[in-house]
């Protein structure tokens, strides 16, 4: 050999003797056969010494016998195998490497052996600081977490548990989960254990009631966590939190919801809601009534699915301009009708706002439509007086006509008598007395006026006039000449088939006044009463209207249910009833609503001698 070989020779054994691990050369039966300086300082001993023992002998005997095993594993596989153990008070990493011959068997073993105890304890502090702080988590969790077995039994529960349910953690381990549920609950809470148990995974939700210790019970949510095949926890982990307050807050405005539901449901007035997405969102019973269209067909749609307004374009600009925030008018709906054809809807929107901005508009409606099983069927070539205090069922009839196919011309004192846009987008002209405002006299003469009359009338097919105030002309002309006058347009009127409304507040009038109004003029059929019959309990509840009305004093729904000691369902189908007929009016101040008695209902308590 070469002193170059011997020097290669030297650096390799200098080399293994200062490798920081033990090295060994071993036989099969784990005598030493060849040992670095490092084994020995690992074993207090000299190299001499251990060369030629047994390895095993240095070894705790549980230790000896698991290597022994590790051994005979590699002379049967012929494989490398990396073991770690703890012995004599350190963590050891071996690394046991097969000494094959030329025949390809294993005679022995090349085995490094490293102290790991400095890395092992590190691993274990930082494992000790996950425990630690894991627990800690569980242990300041305003969650309760339970582990139960496959049959419900309870394994572990956290400390939250003693705060919200009043029980110690002893009093309830080995108690099954499902003792202290709602009776209503458990078939539910039982099921959802079962889909649990059968599909790891799941993690829905399902909340129940819990009996606490003093027998209240409480609204839980849990969530289920099937590990029952992680051999660390063999059971289902379910987490659950204390929600009686939220599910008490859902069940308040749940309950506010159907108030207020009802509330709007048994209102006479139509009354529908469009959200920002313009959809409906709301559509109370006498919208269903009214249209014939269900509220599972209405909400939740957008308008312009709905074929449901004949002017949707006009609606759906409508509402682009309230929902930015600008001030905008719109008077009416057209409403495609399932029951007697199409709908006209005078409307009072009113804007409902979130964070100051508009989330929601309401729509309040009147039906204004003309309707014969209201009205009565009108006669062209006929004038019909329309004997009211107030102007309102004056222009809902001629409204009506207007959308019905008749061209109109207004007739009134001023713009203040007619709310602006009312007649908009309908065939009509305004004839104003006076320019609105500023005292012009427009009409000078009533032979100017009813020349006026009289081009409008030629010139129109279906013509429909409308006069109010009357007792302007009466004031200004007197009531004789006004009469002729009135003779005059009634007579153009038959001529030409057209129909003439003419109101009259017969506050104003003498009653000679009136009887002659009356025998030129027939009463629009919802104002006659011939065919009125009503039953006593209903004449007591008009006459009392009536006489409250005298007193100036103001009938609402309340005062009837205490004065006649009837629930307000009852009551309200009575006033309803005296609605129907054209008995009463009804008229907002305020929130509230009052009744007054029209002039056909005054009649029809003086010819019963009620009054």
């Amino acid at each position: 050999m070469s002193k170059k070989q011997i020097m290669k020779n030297e650096d390799l054994v200098s080399l293994i003797d200062n490798f920081p691990g033990g090295m060994v050369v071993a036989d099969l039966e784990g005598k030493i056969l060849a040992a670095n300086v490092t084994l020995g300082r690992i074993f207090n001993l000299s190299r001499e010494k251990l060369i030629g023992t047994s390895g095993f002998s240095y070894l705790e005997k549980a230790v000896g016998k698991h290597r022994g095993n590790i051994m005979e594993s590699i002379v049967r596989d012929k494989k490398t195998v990396e073991i770690v153990d703890y012995e004599r008070g350190h963590w050891w990493k071996a690394i046991f490497v097969p000494k094959i011959n030329s025949s390809n068997n294993v005679v022995g073993f090349f085995i490094y052996i490293n102290d790991i105890t400095t890395e092992m304890k590190k691993e274990e502090r930082k494992f000790i600081n996950q425990e630690e702080y894991y627990i800690s988590l569980i242990e300041n969790s305003t969650d309760l977490i339970t582990v139960v077995d496959k049959t419900g039994k309870i394994l572990y529960e956290s400390p939250p548990l003693e705060k919200m349910l009043g029980y110690t953690i002893s009093e309830r381990l080995g108690k099954k989960t499902f003792e202290n549920i709602h009776p209503d609950d458990v078939t539910r809470v039982k099921q959802y254990f079962k889909e649990v148990i059968s599909q790891p995974g799941l993690t829905n939700k399902l909340t129940y009631r819990v009996k606490d210790k003093k027998g209240i019970y409480h609204y839980f949510e849990s969530v289920g966590n099937n590990q029952i095949h992680n051999p660390l926890i063999n059971g289902l982990i379910i987490n659950s939190r204390d929600i009686t307050e939220r599910q008490k807050g859902r069940e308040r405005i749940s309950k506010q919801k159907r108030f207020l539901d009802n509330l709007v449901n048994s209102a006479g007035e139509i009354i529908f809601t469009v959200n920002e997405d313009y959809k409906v969102s709301l559509w109370n019973d006498a919208a269903e009534r009214n249209t014939g269209i269900s509220k599972t067909k209405i909400v939740g749609k957008k308008l312009r699915s709905l074929n449901l307004f004949e002017n949707i374009s006009e609606f759906h600009e409508y509402l682009n301009h309230v929902f930015a925030g600008k001030d905008v008018f719109l008077n009416q709906l057209v409403v495609k009708s399932n029951v007697g054809g199409k709908r006209l809807w005078s409307i009072s929107p009113s804007m409902v706002k979130s964070n100051n901005v508009i989330s929601d508009v309401v729509f309040i409606c009147k039906d204004i439509t003309f309707k014969d099983e209201i009205h009565g069927r009108l006669i062209p070539g006929r004038g019909y007086l329309v004997s009211e205090v107030s102007a309102d069922p004056l222009f809902d009839v001629f409204k009506g006509l207007l959308h019905s196919g008749w061209n109109g011309l207004c007739i009134t004192r001023n713009l203040s008598d007619v709310a602006p846009d009312y007649f908009k987008d309908l065939q009509s002209t305004m004839l104003m007395f006076s320019s609105y405002g500023s005292g012009e006299e427009v009409v000078s003469s009533l032979d100017e006026l009813f020349d006026t009359i009289e081009v409008f009338v030629k010139e129109t097919k279906n013509a429909a006039m409308c006069l109010n105030r009357v007792d302007y002309l009466i004031s200004r002309f007197g009531f004789d000449r006004v009469l002729d006058f009135l003779y005059r347009v009634n007579d153009l009127m038959r001529m030409k088939q057209g129909l003439f409304l003419l109101r009259v507040n017969k506050t104003l009038f003498s009653s000679e006044q009136v009887c002659f109004l009356q025998e030129e003029f027939s009463m629009l059929p919802s104002q006659q009463i011939q065919d009125v019959s009503l039953e006593d309990v209903m004449y007591n509840l008009l006459g009392f209207i009536f006489k409250e009305n005298e007193k100036n004093s103001l009938v609402s729904q309340r005062n009837i249910c205490n004065h006649f000691g009837i629930a307000k369902v009852t009551a309200q189908k009575r006033i309803e009833n005296l609605l129907e007929k054209r008995l009463i009016i009804s008229r907002k101040s305020g929130r509230s609503k009052f009744l007054h008695v029209t002039d056909k209902g005054e009649e029809l308590l003086h010819r019963r001698k009620t009054i």
